[in-house]
Formats: structure tokens, sequence, C-alpha cells
């Protein structure tokens, strides 16, 4: 352990470690990390052990009272430091040390505390002095003495603290009336009090001065803005204090003060706004999410019909499913992620959501290949913009213990983004025009389209302009419902804040992060296989099972999207069960679940009964995704907030280039390579079979046998990519414990 901490310093232990450290200073040559364990069972916390009574320390097996003292002097030094630190700089510009100060302080005192901080004309604390102590539910106030006292000092302004051990920390009517008593003691004095429960002695009145605009005259008791923004602010800590018990304190003026990014110094422990609202925004961002899947793989579902439209191979299906889609989503990708680190991450996603459904929508008009691969350029400079501001925004509404499960949550998107897309997608394609125009005259709107032939308007035309519309609404709602969180909120509260860095900046902290590059590689090998598996799924279901549009959509393709999500929001879940105990978990998981999927896809593939396909396809799907999750995580969490989006563009673009990118176009060339093959013998190719021109029925029959036997052969070597993925995977874990910035704090 020793060695441990010269070599990674103390922030790499845990806190068992860190106690056993210290004890073992105090108690040479002995064992001690069970007296470490039993003080942590004991207190339950490091904190609580440090600022325990003496005579409780004792009571544990093996501390004596000198190891007592030491411990309690431990504690004296920390809470010194933290002082020092304070007296140096204006407290309303440092509030989050000062918090994690007085809750230092205080939070395990076992009796209410009455304390007083007395600053300057600077705002610098002078003196932190305990004016009261009392039983578990009360302390006496004398607000003559905390005059005296100030004057004494020659204070300028005080803020008021105390602790509720009691377990309620509602704040009383007594508290209320002490706290206006001493207002009105000191308010002669010109001494100000950074505890009146209204906007008082904030900034809020100086916004109003210097911004009319922005105030009412007042008639009544009608608040201005500011003040109904104080009030909210006001209410939203109370909320914080009573859902984490922490020490009820007197900072209500700083809570108005500002909205940027100055994080509460417990948002690394609870998070940004309440969870009810946390989780709608989660929730908002998975449905953004999967309706991004929805639109970028609704070309899959519908591959059979458009190659049959447009007489393709499957080399230039895979073309229009690979790299014009991956270049520009990849290239679009960092500019965005970079604005998403300086500029409104919810207005970002919100315009690049309009834009993605607007192009959906145009694919379904377009006229031959190249326009159809023209609007799926569209598509993908607009979903370029979702997921790196996404995933900044996630990190700064879940604390670093909470962010594995978040996003694996949030990345459920991508599966239950299959789903719909064959649920609605594959129905869609089946649906004649004649049929589709019929059932608007019955709705009503019939007369809107008037000038659209029914005839000649086939079902997956129609497919692209029903599932792309809605996402405009979407975007609406998003933008009207979520709010834009500080950037760091969740972060510690001694966490670094610093501008956001360039793109050059993130690169060279990548630079020294090995674990990312091998997680990386192995999420774009993983990306490679499911794109091009993905892109051809429907097409091998109906060549090599006979099966419809429809029916390969919704008796297979969406139900193993399904199980694919479920193996997503399980990867994140082992992740955050298992990491307390193997800190590598998160790139582990994600290893072990591809060489499982392997064999299992294989036989999937070659298996004749539907039962046994959609069994073992199922199980094969829930171990692949599994690693979903994990790359955002690894790729957040080996960099600095300052640099979280722009790596994620920077791992998007990897995964995009090779997965999207050569994934989907090697399955069609590979589809090809192998149809020719087998057709070889008969003087037909893929090419030829492609055309269909001038074939004769048996021709026909044999170029389909050629084809469904290519396409199997083809997907199942893609598969084998996994191995190497897998591999990589492990490589990140040898790396990731170092490289870790933000590490989940233990329970």
């Amino acid at each position: 352990m020793r060695g441990k901490l010269i070599r990674r310093g103390a922030g790499a232990l845990e806190d068992y470690e860190l106690l056993e450290t210290l004890l073992f200073a105090f108690i040479p040559r002995r064992d001690v990390k069970p007296i470490a364990k039993a003080l942590l069972r004991k207190f339950g916390s490091l904190s609580a052990i440090l600022a325990a009574d003496p005579k409780m320390l004792v009571s544990v097996e093996g501390v004596g009272e000198t190891v007592a003292a030491y411990i309690n002097a431990t504690q004296e030094i920390g809470g010194r430091a933290a002082r020092e630190k304070l007296t140096s700089q204006p407290v309303i510009s440092s509030w989050a040390a000062l918090l994690t100060y007085v809750r230092g302080q205080l939070q395990h005192e076992t009796r209410e505390q009455f304390r007083v901080l007395f600053l300057d004309r600077k705002n610098q604390i002078i003196a932190d002095e305990l004016m009261g102590q009392g039983t578990v539910d009360q302390a006496p106030v004398y607000p003559r003495e905390i005059a005296r006292r100030a004057i004494e000092l020659s204070s300028s302004a005080i803020i008021m603290v105390h602790n509720h051990p009691s377990g309620d920390p509602k704040p009383s009517r007594a508290d209320i009336d002490m706290t206006r008593e001493v207002i009105d003691a000191l308010a002669p004095l010109e001494i100000a009090v950074h505890d009146s429960p209204n906007c008082r002695e904030t900034r809020c009145h100086e916004l109003e001065r210097a911004r009319p605009d922005l105030a009412e005259n007042l008639t009544g008791k009608a608040p201005s803005p500011c003040e109904k923004a104080c009030a909210q602010q006001r209410g939203d800590y109370r909320k914080i204090l009573r859902d984490t018990g922490a020490v009820q304190g007197a900072f209500f003026g700083r809570l108005c003060m500002s909205d940027t990014a100055t994080a509460a110094a417990n948002g690394h422990e609870t998070g940004y706004g309440s969870k009810g609202y946390r989780t709608y925004v989660l929730l908002a961002l998975m449905v953004v999410y999967t309706l991004n899947f929805i639109d970028r793989n609704l070309i899959g579902v519908l591959a059979e019909p458009i190659i049959t439209t447009f007489n393709l191979s499957d080399t230039q299906f895979g073309l229009l499913a690979s790299w014009p889609f991956a270049i520009f989503y990849a290239v679009m990708g960092l500019p965005i992620a970079m604005a998403a680190d300086r500029f409104n991450r919810v207005n970002i996603i919100v315009i690049c959501i309009v834009l993605w459904s607007v192009m959906t929508a145009l694919c379904g008009i377009a006229a031959g290949f190249i326009t159809l691969m023209l609007f799926r350029i569209g598509v993908a400079v607009g979903e370029a913009g979702c997921t790196p501001p996404a995933n900044s925004i996630i990190g700064d509404y879940y604390p670093a213990k909470n962010r594995a499960t978040a996003l694996g949550i949030y990345s459920m998107g991508v599966t239950l983004g299959g789903v719909l897309a064959y649920l609605f997608g594959g129905p869609l394609a089946e649906l004649s025009g004649p049929a589709f125009g019929a059932w608007l005259n019955s709705i009503g709107v019939g007369g809107l389209f008037s000038g659209i032939d029914w005839q000649n308007v086939e079902g997956w035309r129609i497919a692209f302009v029903v599932i792309g519309l809605p996402g405009i609404v979407i975007g609406a709602i998003l933008w009207w419902t979520v709010q834009e969180p500080p950037r760091g909120y969740s972060d510690p509260p001694n966490a670094q804040k610093l501008e956001k860095a360039s793109t050059k900046e993130t690169l060279q902290e990548l630079a020294s992060k090995p674990s990312f590059w091998w997680m990386s590689a192995g999420a774009a090998l993983v990306a490679f296989v499911g794109y091009g598996l993905f892109t051809f799924q429907i097409p091998f279901l109906i060549r090599e099972h006979g099966l419809g549009v429809r029916e390969a959509s919704i008796n297979f393709g969406a139900p193993l999207s399904a199980l694919a999500a479920v193996g997503t929001f399980l990867g994140g879940y082992l992740t955050d069960k298992f990491s307390h105990r193997f800190s590598t978990a998160v790139a582990m998981i994600p290893a072990i679940g591809l060489l499982l999927a392997v064999p299992l896809y294989i036989f999937a593939f070659y298996a004749t009964n539907l039962t046994v396909v959609f069994i073992v396809w199922g199980i094969a799907a829930i171990c692949h995704y599994a690693y979903l999750g994990a790359q955002y995580n690894i790729g957040q969490g080996v960099v600095s907030v300052r640099s979280r989006a722009t790596a994620i563009a920077i791992l998007l673009i990897i995964v995009s280039i090779i997965g999207n990118g050569i994934g989907p176009q090697f399955v069609g060339i590979m589809s090809d390579v192998f149809t020719s093959m087998n057709l070889s013998g008969e003087g037909l190719s893929a090419s030829l079979c492609a055309a269909r021109d001038g074939l004769t029925e048996e021709q026909l029959a044999s170029c389909a046998t050629g084809r469904s036997a290519g396409l199997k052969q083809s997907i199942s070597v893609t598969t084998l990519w996994f191995i190497v993925a897998a591999f990589c995977f492990w490589m990140s874990s040898r790396y990731l414990e170092q490289d870790l910035v933000a590490k989940a704090e233990t329970a």
C-alpha cells in the first residue's frame, strides 16, 4: 500500500486504505487493517471518524487514548487548513469551499451548535467563532453578544450557520425569529447579515439597478422576475439540504447571486436539480437519442425495398449506408462538440434534431441513388450534434457515482431506436401508396396532398416521411422543458474550474491516456460489426428464411433490438455493481460480453429453426451491447470536465469512421464476393444478379440462393472482429485505473 501511495498519490487509495495508512503511522509494526475497518463500520465515513469524540474512538478495540488524540489532531489540521484557505479570499467567490469547511466542522456534531463567521469589507473571514452550544435540537443565541463581538472585530458582515443533529433540517419558528432579531440588532450598526430570508443582501437588486428591463414596477406585493428567481433558488437549495441531510446554513444570499457555473458544494453527491426533474431530463435525452437512431437506422430496415427499387448490389447499398454518412457525421461532430463546450447545449441539440428530422423526411422523395445519398448526408450533419452535448449535460446532472447507470440508460436509445425503426418502418414499408392516401382522406387531410399520385408512391418512401417529421415536435418540447445545467455542477467542490479546452489541448490531455485509445479502438470495432450486421439484418432474414419486410421487422428486428437494449442497461448496471470491488469492471465487462457473442451469433446465422435463431440471436445481442455505456463512461472519465464533450466527439469520430464508415461497406463487399464465388460455376456474379436483366427464372433462383449464402458468410466473417475488440477493451482495463480523473465515490 505504501508503494501505491507513493506511485499514484493519496487520491488512488480507498477510504479504508487511507485510514489504514494513517493508523500505521500512529501504530507501527501492527496490522491495522482490522482497526480501520472497525472504525468505518462504527462511524460510517472518514469525516465522521476524524470528527468523533476521543471517548467514542477509544471504544473501538485497538484504539487507545494516544491514537484518538492523533486522529483528533488530524481533524484539527484539516480544519485549520480549510480556514486559512478561506481567509485568503472573499467568501462570496469561494462559496463551495466555505460550505465544505462548515460541513466539516458541524455535520458530525451530536449537539446543536451556532457559529458566526465574521467578515471584513472585502468579504474575507476575520473569525469563525462558536457563539452557542446546546442540546440535540436547541442552542442558545444572543443577538446582543453577536453585535458586541462584531463591533470588537470591526466586522462589516456576518454569516450565521448551525447544524440540526436531531435529523430535522427544517428551520423552526425560533430559527426564523432569531434571524430577524439579529438582522434588526445589526442594521443600525450597518453590519450586513448574509442570512436574510429575502434577497435584500444579494446581487438581485444590483441586477435590477443595472438592468431595469428585467424588473417590474412593483405594486402591492407583486414580485419582480429577479425576486422570483431568488425565491426559486432558495427553495431549490432548501430541498438539496433536506434531501442530503447537509448542514442547515444561512446561504440564501449567495444562492441568489448567480445561475452560472458555480456548483453547489454538495452537487457531487446529489446531482443537479431534484431527483424527479433529473430523471425527466435523462429520459428526455434518451428519447432524443432514440429518435437519432430511428432516423439513422431506418435505411437498414428499408434496405431490401430500396435495393429492389434502384437495382442496387450489396456493395452499392453498403456505400449508401456507410462512409458518406460517416465522414460528414465525423467532420461536423467536432465543431459542434466544441460549441457544446462553450455555448448552450440544449439549444444545440434542438437545432440538430430539427435538421436531421427534416432530412430524414426528404429521403422519402429521393429520385435515385445519388439524391438519397445526399439526403442521408444531411441526416448525418444533424445527428452529429446529439451525443457530445447530451453526454456533457448528463455529466453535469449526475454525480460520478451514478453516471455509469445514467449513461447506460441514455445509451439505451441506440437499441430502442432500432426497436422503433423496426416497429414503424417494417409495416410502413409494406403499405401501398393508395392505401395510405385513402387513410389520409379518412381523417380529413387528404386534400392537403391532392397533387400526389399515390399509385406511384412506395411504402418505404412513406416510412421516411412519417417517421422523420415528428422530430420537429420533440425538439420543441425539449427546448421548452430542459434546463441548461451549470457546468461542472456535479463534480467535487474542490475540482478545478477552468476555461474549456481546445481540440489541441484535449488531444494533448488524451495523449497520456492509453486506456482511451484502446477503448476507442475496441468501440470502433464493435461498431464496425454492429453497423454492418444491422444494415443487412433484414435482407438476411428475407433472403435466408423467406420472410417479408414487415414480418422480419416485427417478429425479429424489434424484439432483438429490445434485448440489445437490455444488454446496454445490464452493462451499466453491472459496471456500477462491480466497480467498487473491481476498478476496471467498466472495461472488462464489455470484453467478456463480446467474446461470448461471437459463437452465439454464428450459431444463430446458420440455424434453420426460426425459434432457435431468435433465442440464440437475442442472447448474443445482450452480450454484444453490454459495451455501449462503457465507451461513454471511459471517454469522459479519463479527461477533465473542460474536455468532456470534445473527448466524446473525438471518440465518436473514430467510432463513426471505422464503424459506420467501413462496417456496412465491408459486409456489402464481402457479400458480393462470396455471392460471386458461390455462383461462379454457373456463369453468374453479384452484379449480374443485382441488374436482373435478361436472366431466366432458373438463373434468378440461383441468384437468390447464392446471394443468401453470400450474405450469411459475410456477416459470419464480420462477427469474428469481436475477438479483436475484446482484446482492445482488455488492454484498456490495464491502464484504466491510472487514467481515470473522475472516480465514482464508494458507497
